[in-house]
């Protein structure tokens, strides 16, 4: 158009430098999350007359995110590997990602890595060994036979020498009922290169520098957890390398503590030894609560307190109605805990409302989350003593720091939510005013 005659054609706005900033940043955000995919082993061979198959022809992340939604359907993913070769290794990234091995299995397994198709052990990244009916003092008893020179069992011998080499994308690696001798962990330390979640499982050591060692020979782990760890010499090294280094920092440590018939637990050093940020221990009695509290005291990394519940002894009921100040939790100072969750299961919403009751509101002045998993039924709620309930509305009214306090269902019935949530909000008057209470009847996210 003719400036002239004051009237200027529109064309498209012009981009921004904001606008441009936004559309690569969103470009390169969906570009990291492709490559964040593990590599997966292709053969697109062309058919006989040279053509390649549609599906061969589309885009190898395209295929993997089409096949990713079938992840919990079996059925569907191993007919999926029978239709093109192209999709073969997206549905082994889902059929292959967890492997058990027990007495039951190991032979086939081995076979199958060592001479028939290897390169399945690479999609493996969830790796279960289950070497025995989870008794720690059969396992304590082998370990004292394997340092007396007795031969391993073709079932740790296999998975050692033949399964663990193999699978080397292992992410998660889960050991129950397995001795631990030092050679053994000598073994290990050359695999699973990606490892980072071990979980132990009644499991004995030689000493607690295997346990160690075990854990330094694979840096990327992040996420610890045991239940019913134990050693022989514990502290005190059978030889000169039996050196122990500084505390393990780690994302998260989960401990298990049941019933063990071996008195040599190493628990109380596991403690002392471990520098989590989010730590989470199950309770079954009364007696462990001046370990947690012993536990926690050194811990000045952690953020997330996080503690099960199961059903205890009536005794312990009894014993905490008669002197509630047994429940006190005592964090380190100063604290830093900021998100603390009480898992009730089905039965302990007492137990959570008299932890919470005790709450010194001092000593936790970072504390601005609380997630609560319990039972939302009217019936359990009326259960609970009013002056419990005030004790626990007013302890967390004085929180400046509290934000939410999160409820959620333990049961799979929704139909008593409603009246449940009612009811804890008519006993919690000052944080229901405040708008603090959420409740939620999903599972809770962490």
């Amino acid at each position: 158009m003719d400036p002239s005659s004051g009237l200027v054609a529109e064309g498209p706005e012009p981009l921004t430098f904001d606008g441009l900033r936004r559309s690569l940043s969103r470009t390169w955000q969906a570009t990291r999350k492709l490559l964040r995919r593990p590599l997966r082993p292709r053969g697109l061979d062309a058919t006989p007359n040279g053509h390649r198959p549609l599906v061969a022809r589309l885009p190898p992340e395209l295929i993997d995110h089409i096949v990713d939604h079938f992840h919990g359907d079996k059925n569907t993913l191993m007919n999926l590997s029978l239709v093109c070769h192209a999709l073969v290794p997206s549905a082994r990234y889902h059929l292959f990602d967890r492997l058990k091995i027990s007495s039951s299995n190991v032979r086939k397994i081995s076979a199958l890595f060592a001479d028939g198709t290897p390169e399945i052990a690479l999609y493996v990244r969830e790796l279960t060994l289950e070497a025995g009916d989870g008794r720690s003092d059969q396992v304590f008893s082998e370990l004292r036979g394997i340092q007396s020179g007795k031969p391993l069992r073709t079932l740790l011998r296999m998975f050692f020498l033949v399964i663990a080499p193999h699978t080397r994308n292992v992410e998660r690696l889960v050991l129950t009922a397995v001795p631990l001798e030092k050679n053994i962990v000598g073994m290990l330390a050359p695999c699973f290169p990606k490892l980072n979640m071990l979980s132990l499982f009644d499991c004995s050591f030689r000493c607690n520098a295997d346990l160690d060692k075990l854990v330094r020979d694979h840096p990327r782990i992040h996420t610890l957890r045991a239940g019913r760890v134990c050693s022989v010499y514990g502290l005190a090294p059978s030889d000169s390398t039996d050196v122990i280094g500084p505390r393990l920092a780690l994302r998260q440590l989960k401990v298990t503590e049941a019933y063990s018939p071996s008195p040599l637990t190493l628990m109380p050093w596991l403690f002392e030894h471990c520098s989590p940020e989010h730590f989470v221990y199950t309770f079954y009695r009364l007696g462990q609560f001046p370990k947690i509290n012993n536990a926690i005291i050194d811990m000045k990394s952690l953020t997330h307190l996080h503690l099960i519940m199961y059903r205890w002894r009536t005794d312990d009921m009894r014993e905490l109605e008669a002197e509630p100040s047994l429940v006190t939790i005592i964090p380190p100072y100063p604290s830093r805990i900021t998100t603390m969750t009480l898992d009730g299961k089905m039965h302990m919403l007492n137990l959570v409302v008299t932890i919470l009751a005790q709450l010194e509101p001092n000593w936790f002045v970072q504390l601005h989350t609380l997630n609560l998993w319990v039972h939302l039924d009217e019936k359990d709620v009326s259960k609970v003593d009013p002056i419990t309930w005030t004790g626990m509305d007013q302890r967390l009214s004085v929180l400046h720091s509290l934000r939410v306090v999160n409820f959620y269902n333990s049961c799979q019935r929704t139909d008593h939510i409603h009246s449940g949530t009612e009811a804890i909000g008519a006993r919690l008057p000052t944080l229901n005013f405040r708008r603090m209470l959420r409740f939620q009847d999903l599972e809770p996210p962490f």
